[in-house]
C-alpha cells in the first residue's frame, strides 16, 4: 500500500496518527476485535457462515434494540421503579439475537 521508496521512517505524520489511533480503538472495542477474529477464522476454515440471514437479522435487531433501550446504562440518575423495571425487562430481549449470533458462530466452527 505504500508508494515506492517510502519506508516506515518516511511516512507522513497523518499516516502515523491513523496507525497509532488504530490500536487503542481495537483494544477498546472488543466487539470489533471479536468480529475481526471470527472473519479471519472463517476465512482460513474456508466455510460459509452458518445461518447467514439469521446473523444479519440478529445484528440489525441488536442495533435497533440497543438504540431503543439505552436507558439501562443510566443507573445513577434516579429512575423511578416502574421505568427501571420496564427497561430491565426490555433489555433482556437483546439476549435473543445475541444468542442467535453466538450459536451461529459455534455451529460454523
Amino acid at each position: 500500500m505504500r508508494g515506492p521508496g517510502i519506508t516506515m521512517h518516511r511516512l507522513p505524520l497523518f499516516v502515523w496518527s491513523v496507525l497509532v489511533t488504530t490500536f487503542p480503538l481495537l483494544l477498546s472495542l472488543p466487539v470489533l476485535v471479536g468480529v475481526i477474529t471470527i472473519h479471519i477464522v472463517l476465512t482460513f476454515l474456508g466455510k460459509p457462515v452458518f445461518g447467514y440471514l439469521g446473523m444479519v437479522y440478529a445484528m440489525i435487531s441488536i442495533g435497533v434494540l440497543g438504540f431503543l433501550f439505552w436507558v439501562h446504562h443510566m443507573f445513577t440518575v434516579g429512575l423511578d421503579v416502574d421505568t427501571h423495571a420496564y427497561f430491565t425487562a426490555a433489555t433482556m430481549i437483546i439476549v435473543v439475537p445475541t444468542g442467535i449470533k453466538i450459536f451461529s458462530w459455534i455451529t460454523t466452527i
